[in-house]
């Protein structure tokens, strides 16, 4: 991938990644992270986001006048695919455990720990 300093990609390859998790009905925490934007930051970071460093960061006020330094800081707290797992593995089930030869049909496969199947 190109980038434009150490941590920046350019914009011809966009990266996309949040997370989400209710509890009663409710969300109770929500992150989303696309092309350079946060468009959606519900609640505080979780323990786990705080653990990878991600997840904390949004563009904050007066962002269309960083310079290279807050862009780098910025992009050091973006998440990246291992990050999403990661929060998954913790908050329920990681995708990438789910035995590929299992997925047979398309359904539910892997339940979180305290979740029985119906």
């Amino acid at each position: 991938m190109a980038r434009f300093s150490s941590s920046r990609p350019t914009g011809s390859i966009g990266e996309n990644h949040g997370w989400a998790r209710a509890a009663g009905g409710e969300i109770i925490r929500a992150y989303y992270y696309g092309d350079a934007a946060v468009p959606l930051h519900i609640g505080d970071p979780t323990d786990i986001e705080n653990e990878l460093g991600v997840g904390h960061r949004w563009l904050d006020e007066g962002w269309q006048t960083w310079d290279e330094p807050e862009w780098d800081a910025f992009f050091e707290t973006v998440p990246r695919e291992q990050h999403v797992m990661r929060i998954a593995q913790r908050w329920s089930i990681c995708p990438l455990e789910i035995p590929e030869e299992s997925v047979t049909d398309p359904g539910i496969y892997g339940f979180p720990p305290d979740v029985e199947p119906r």
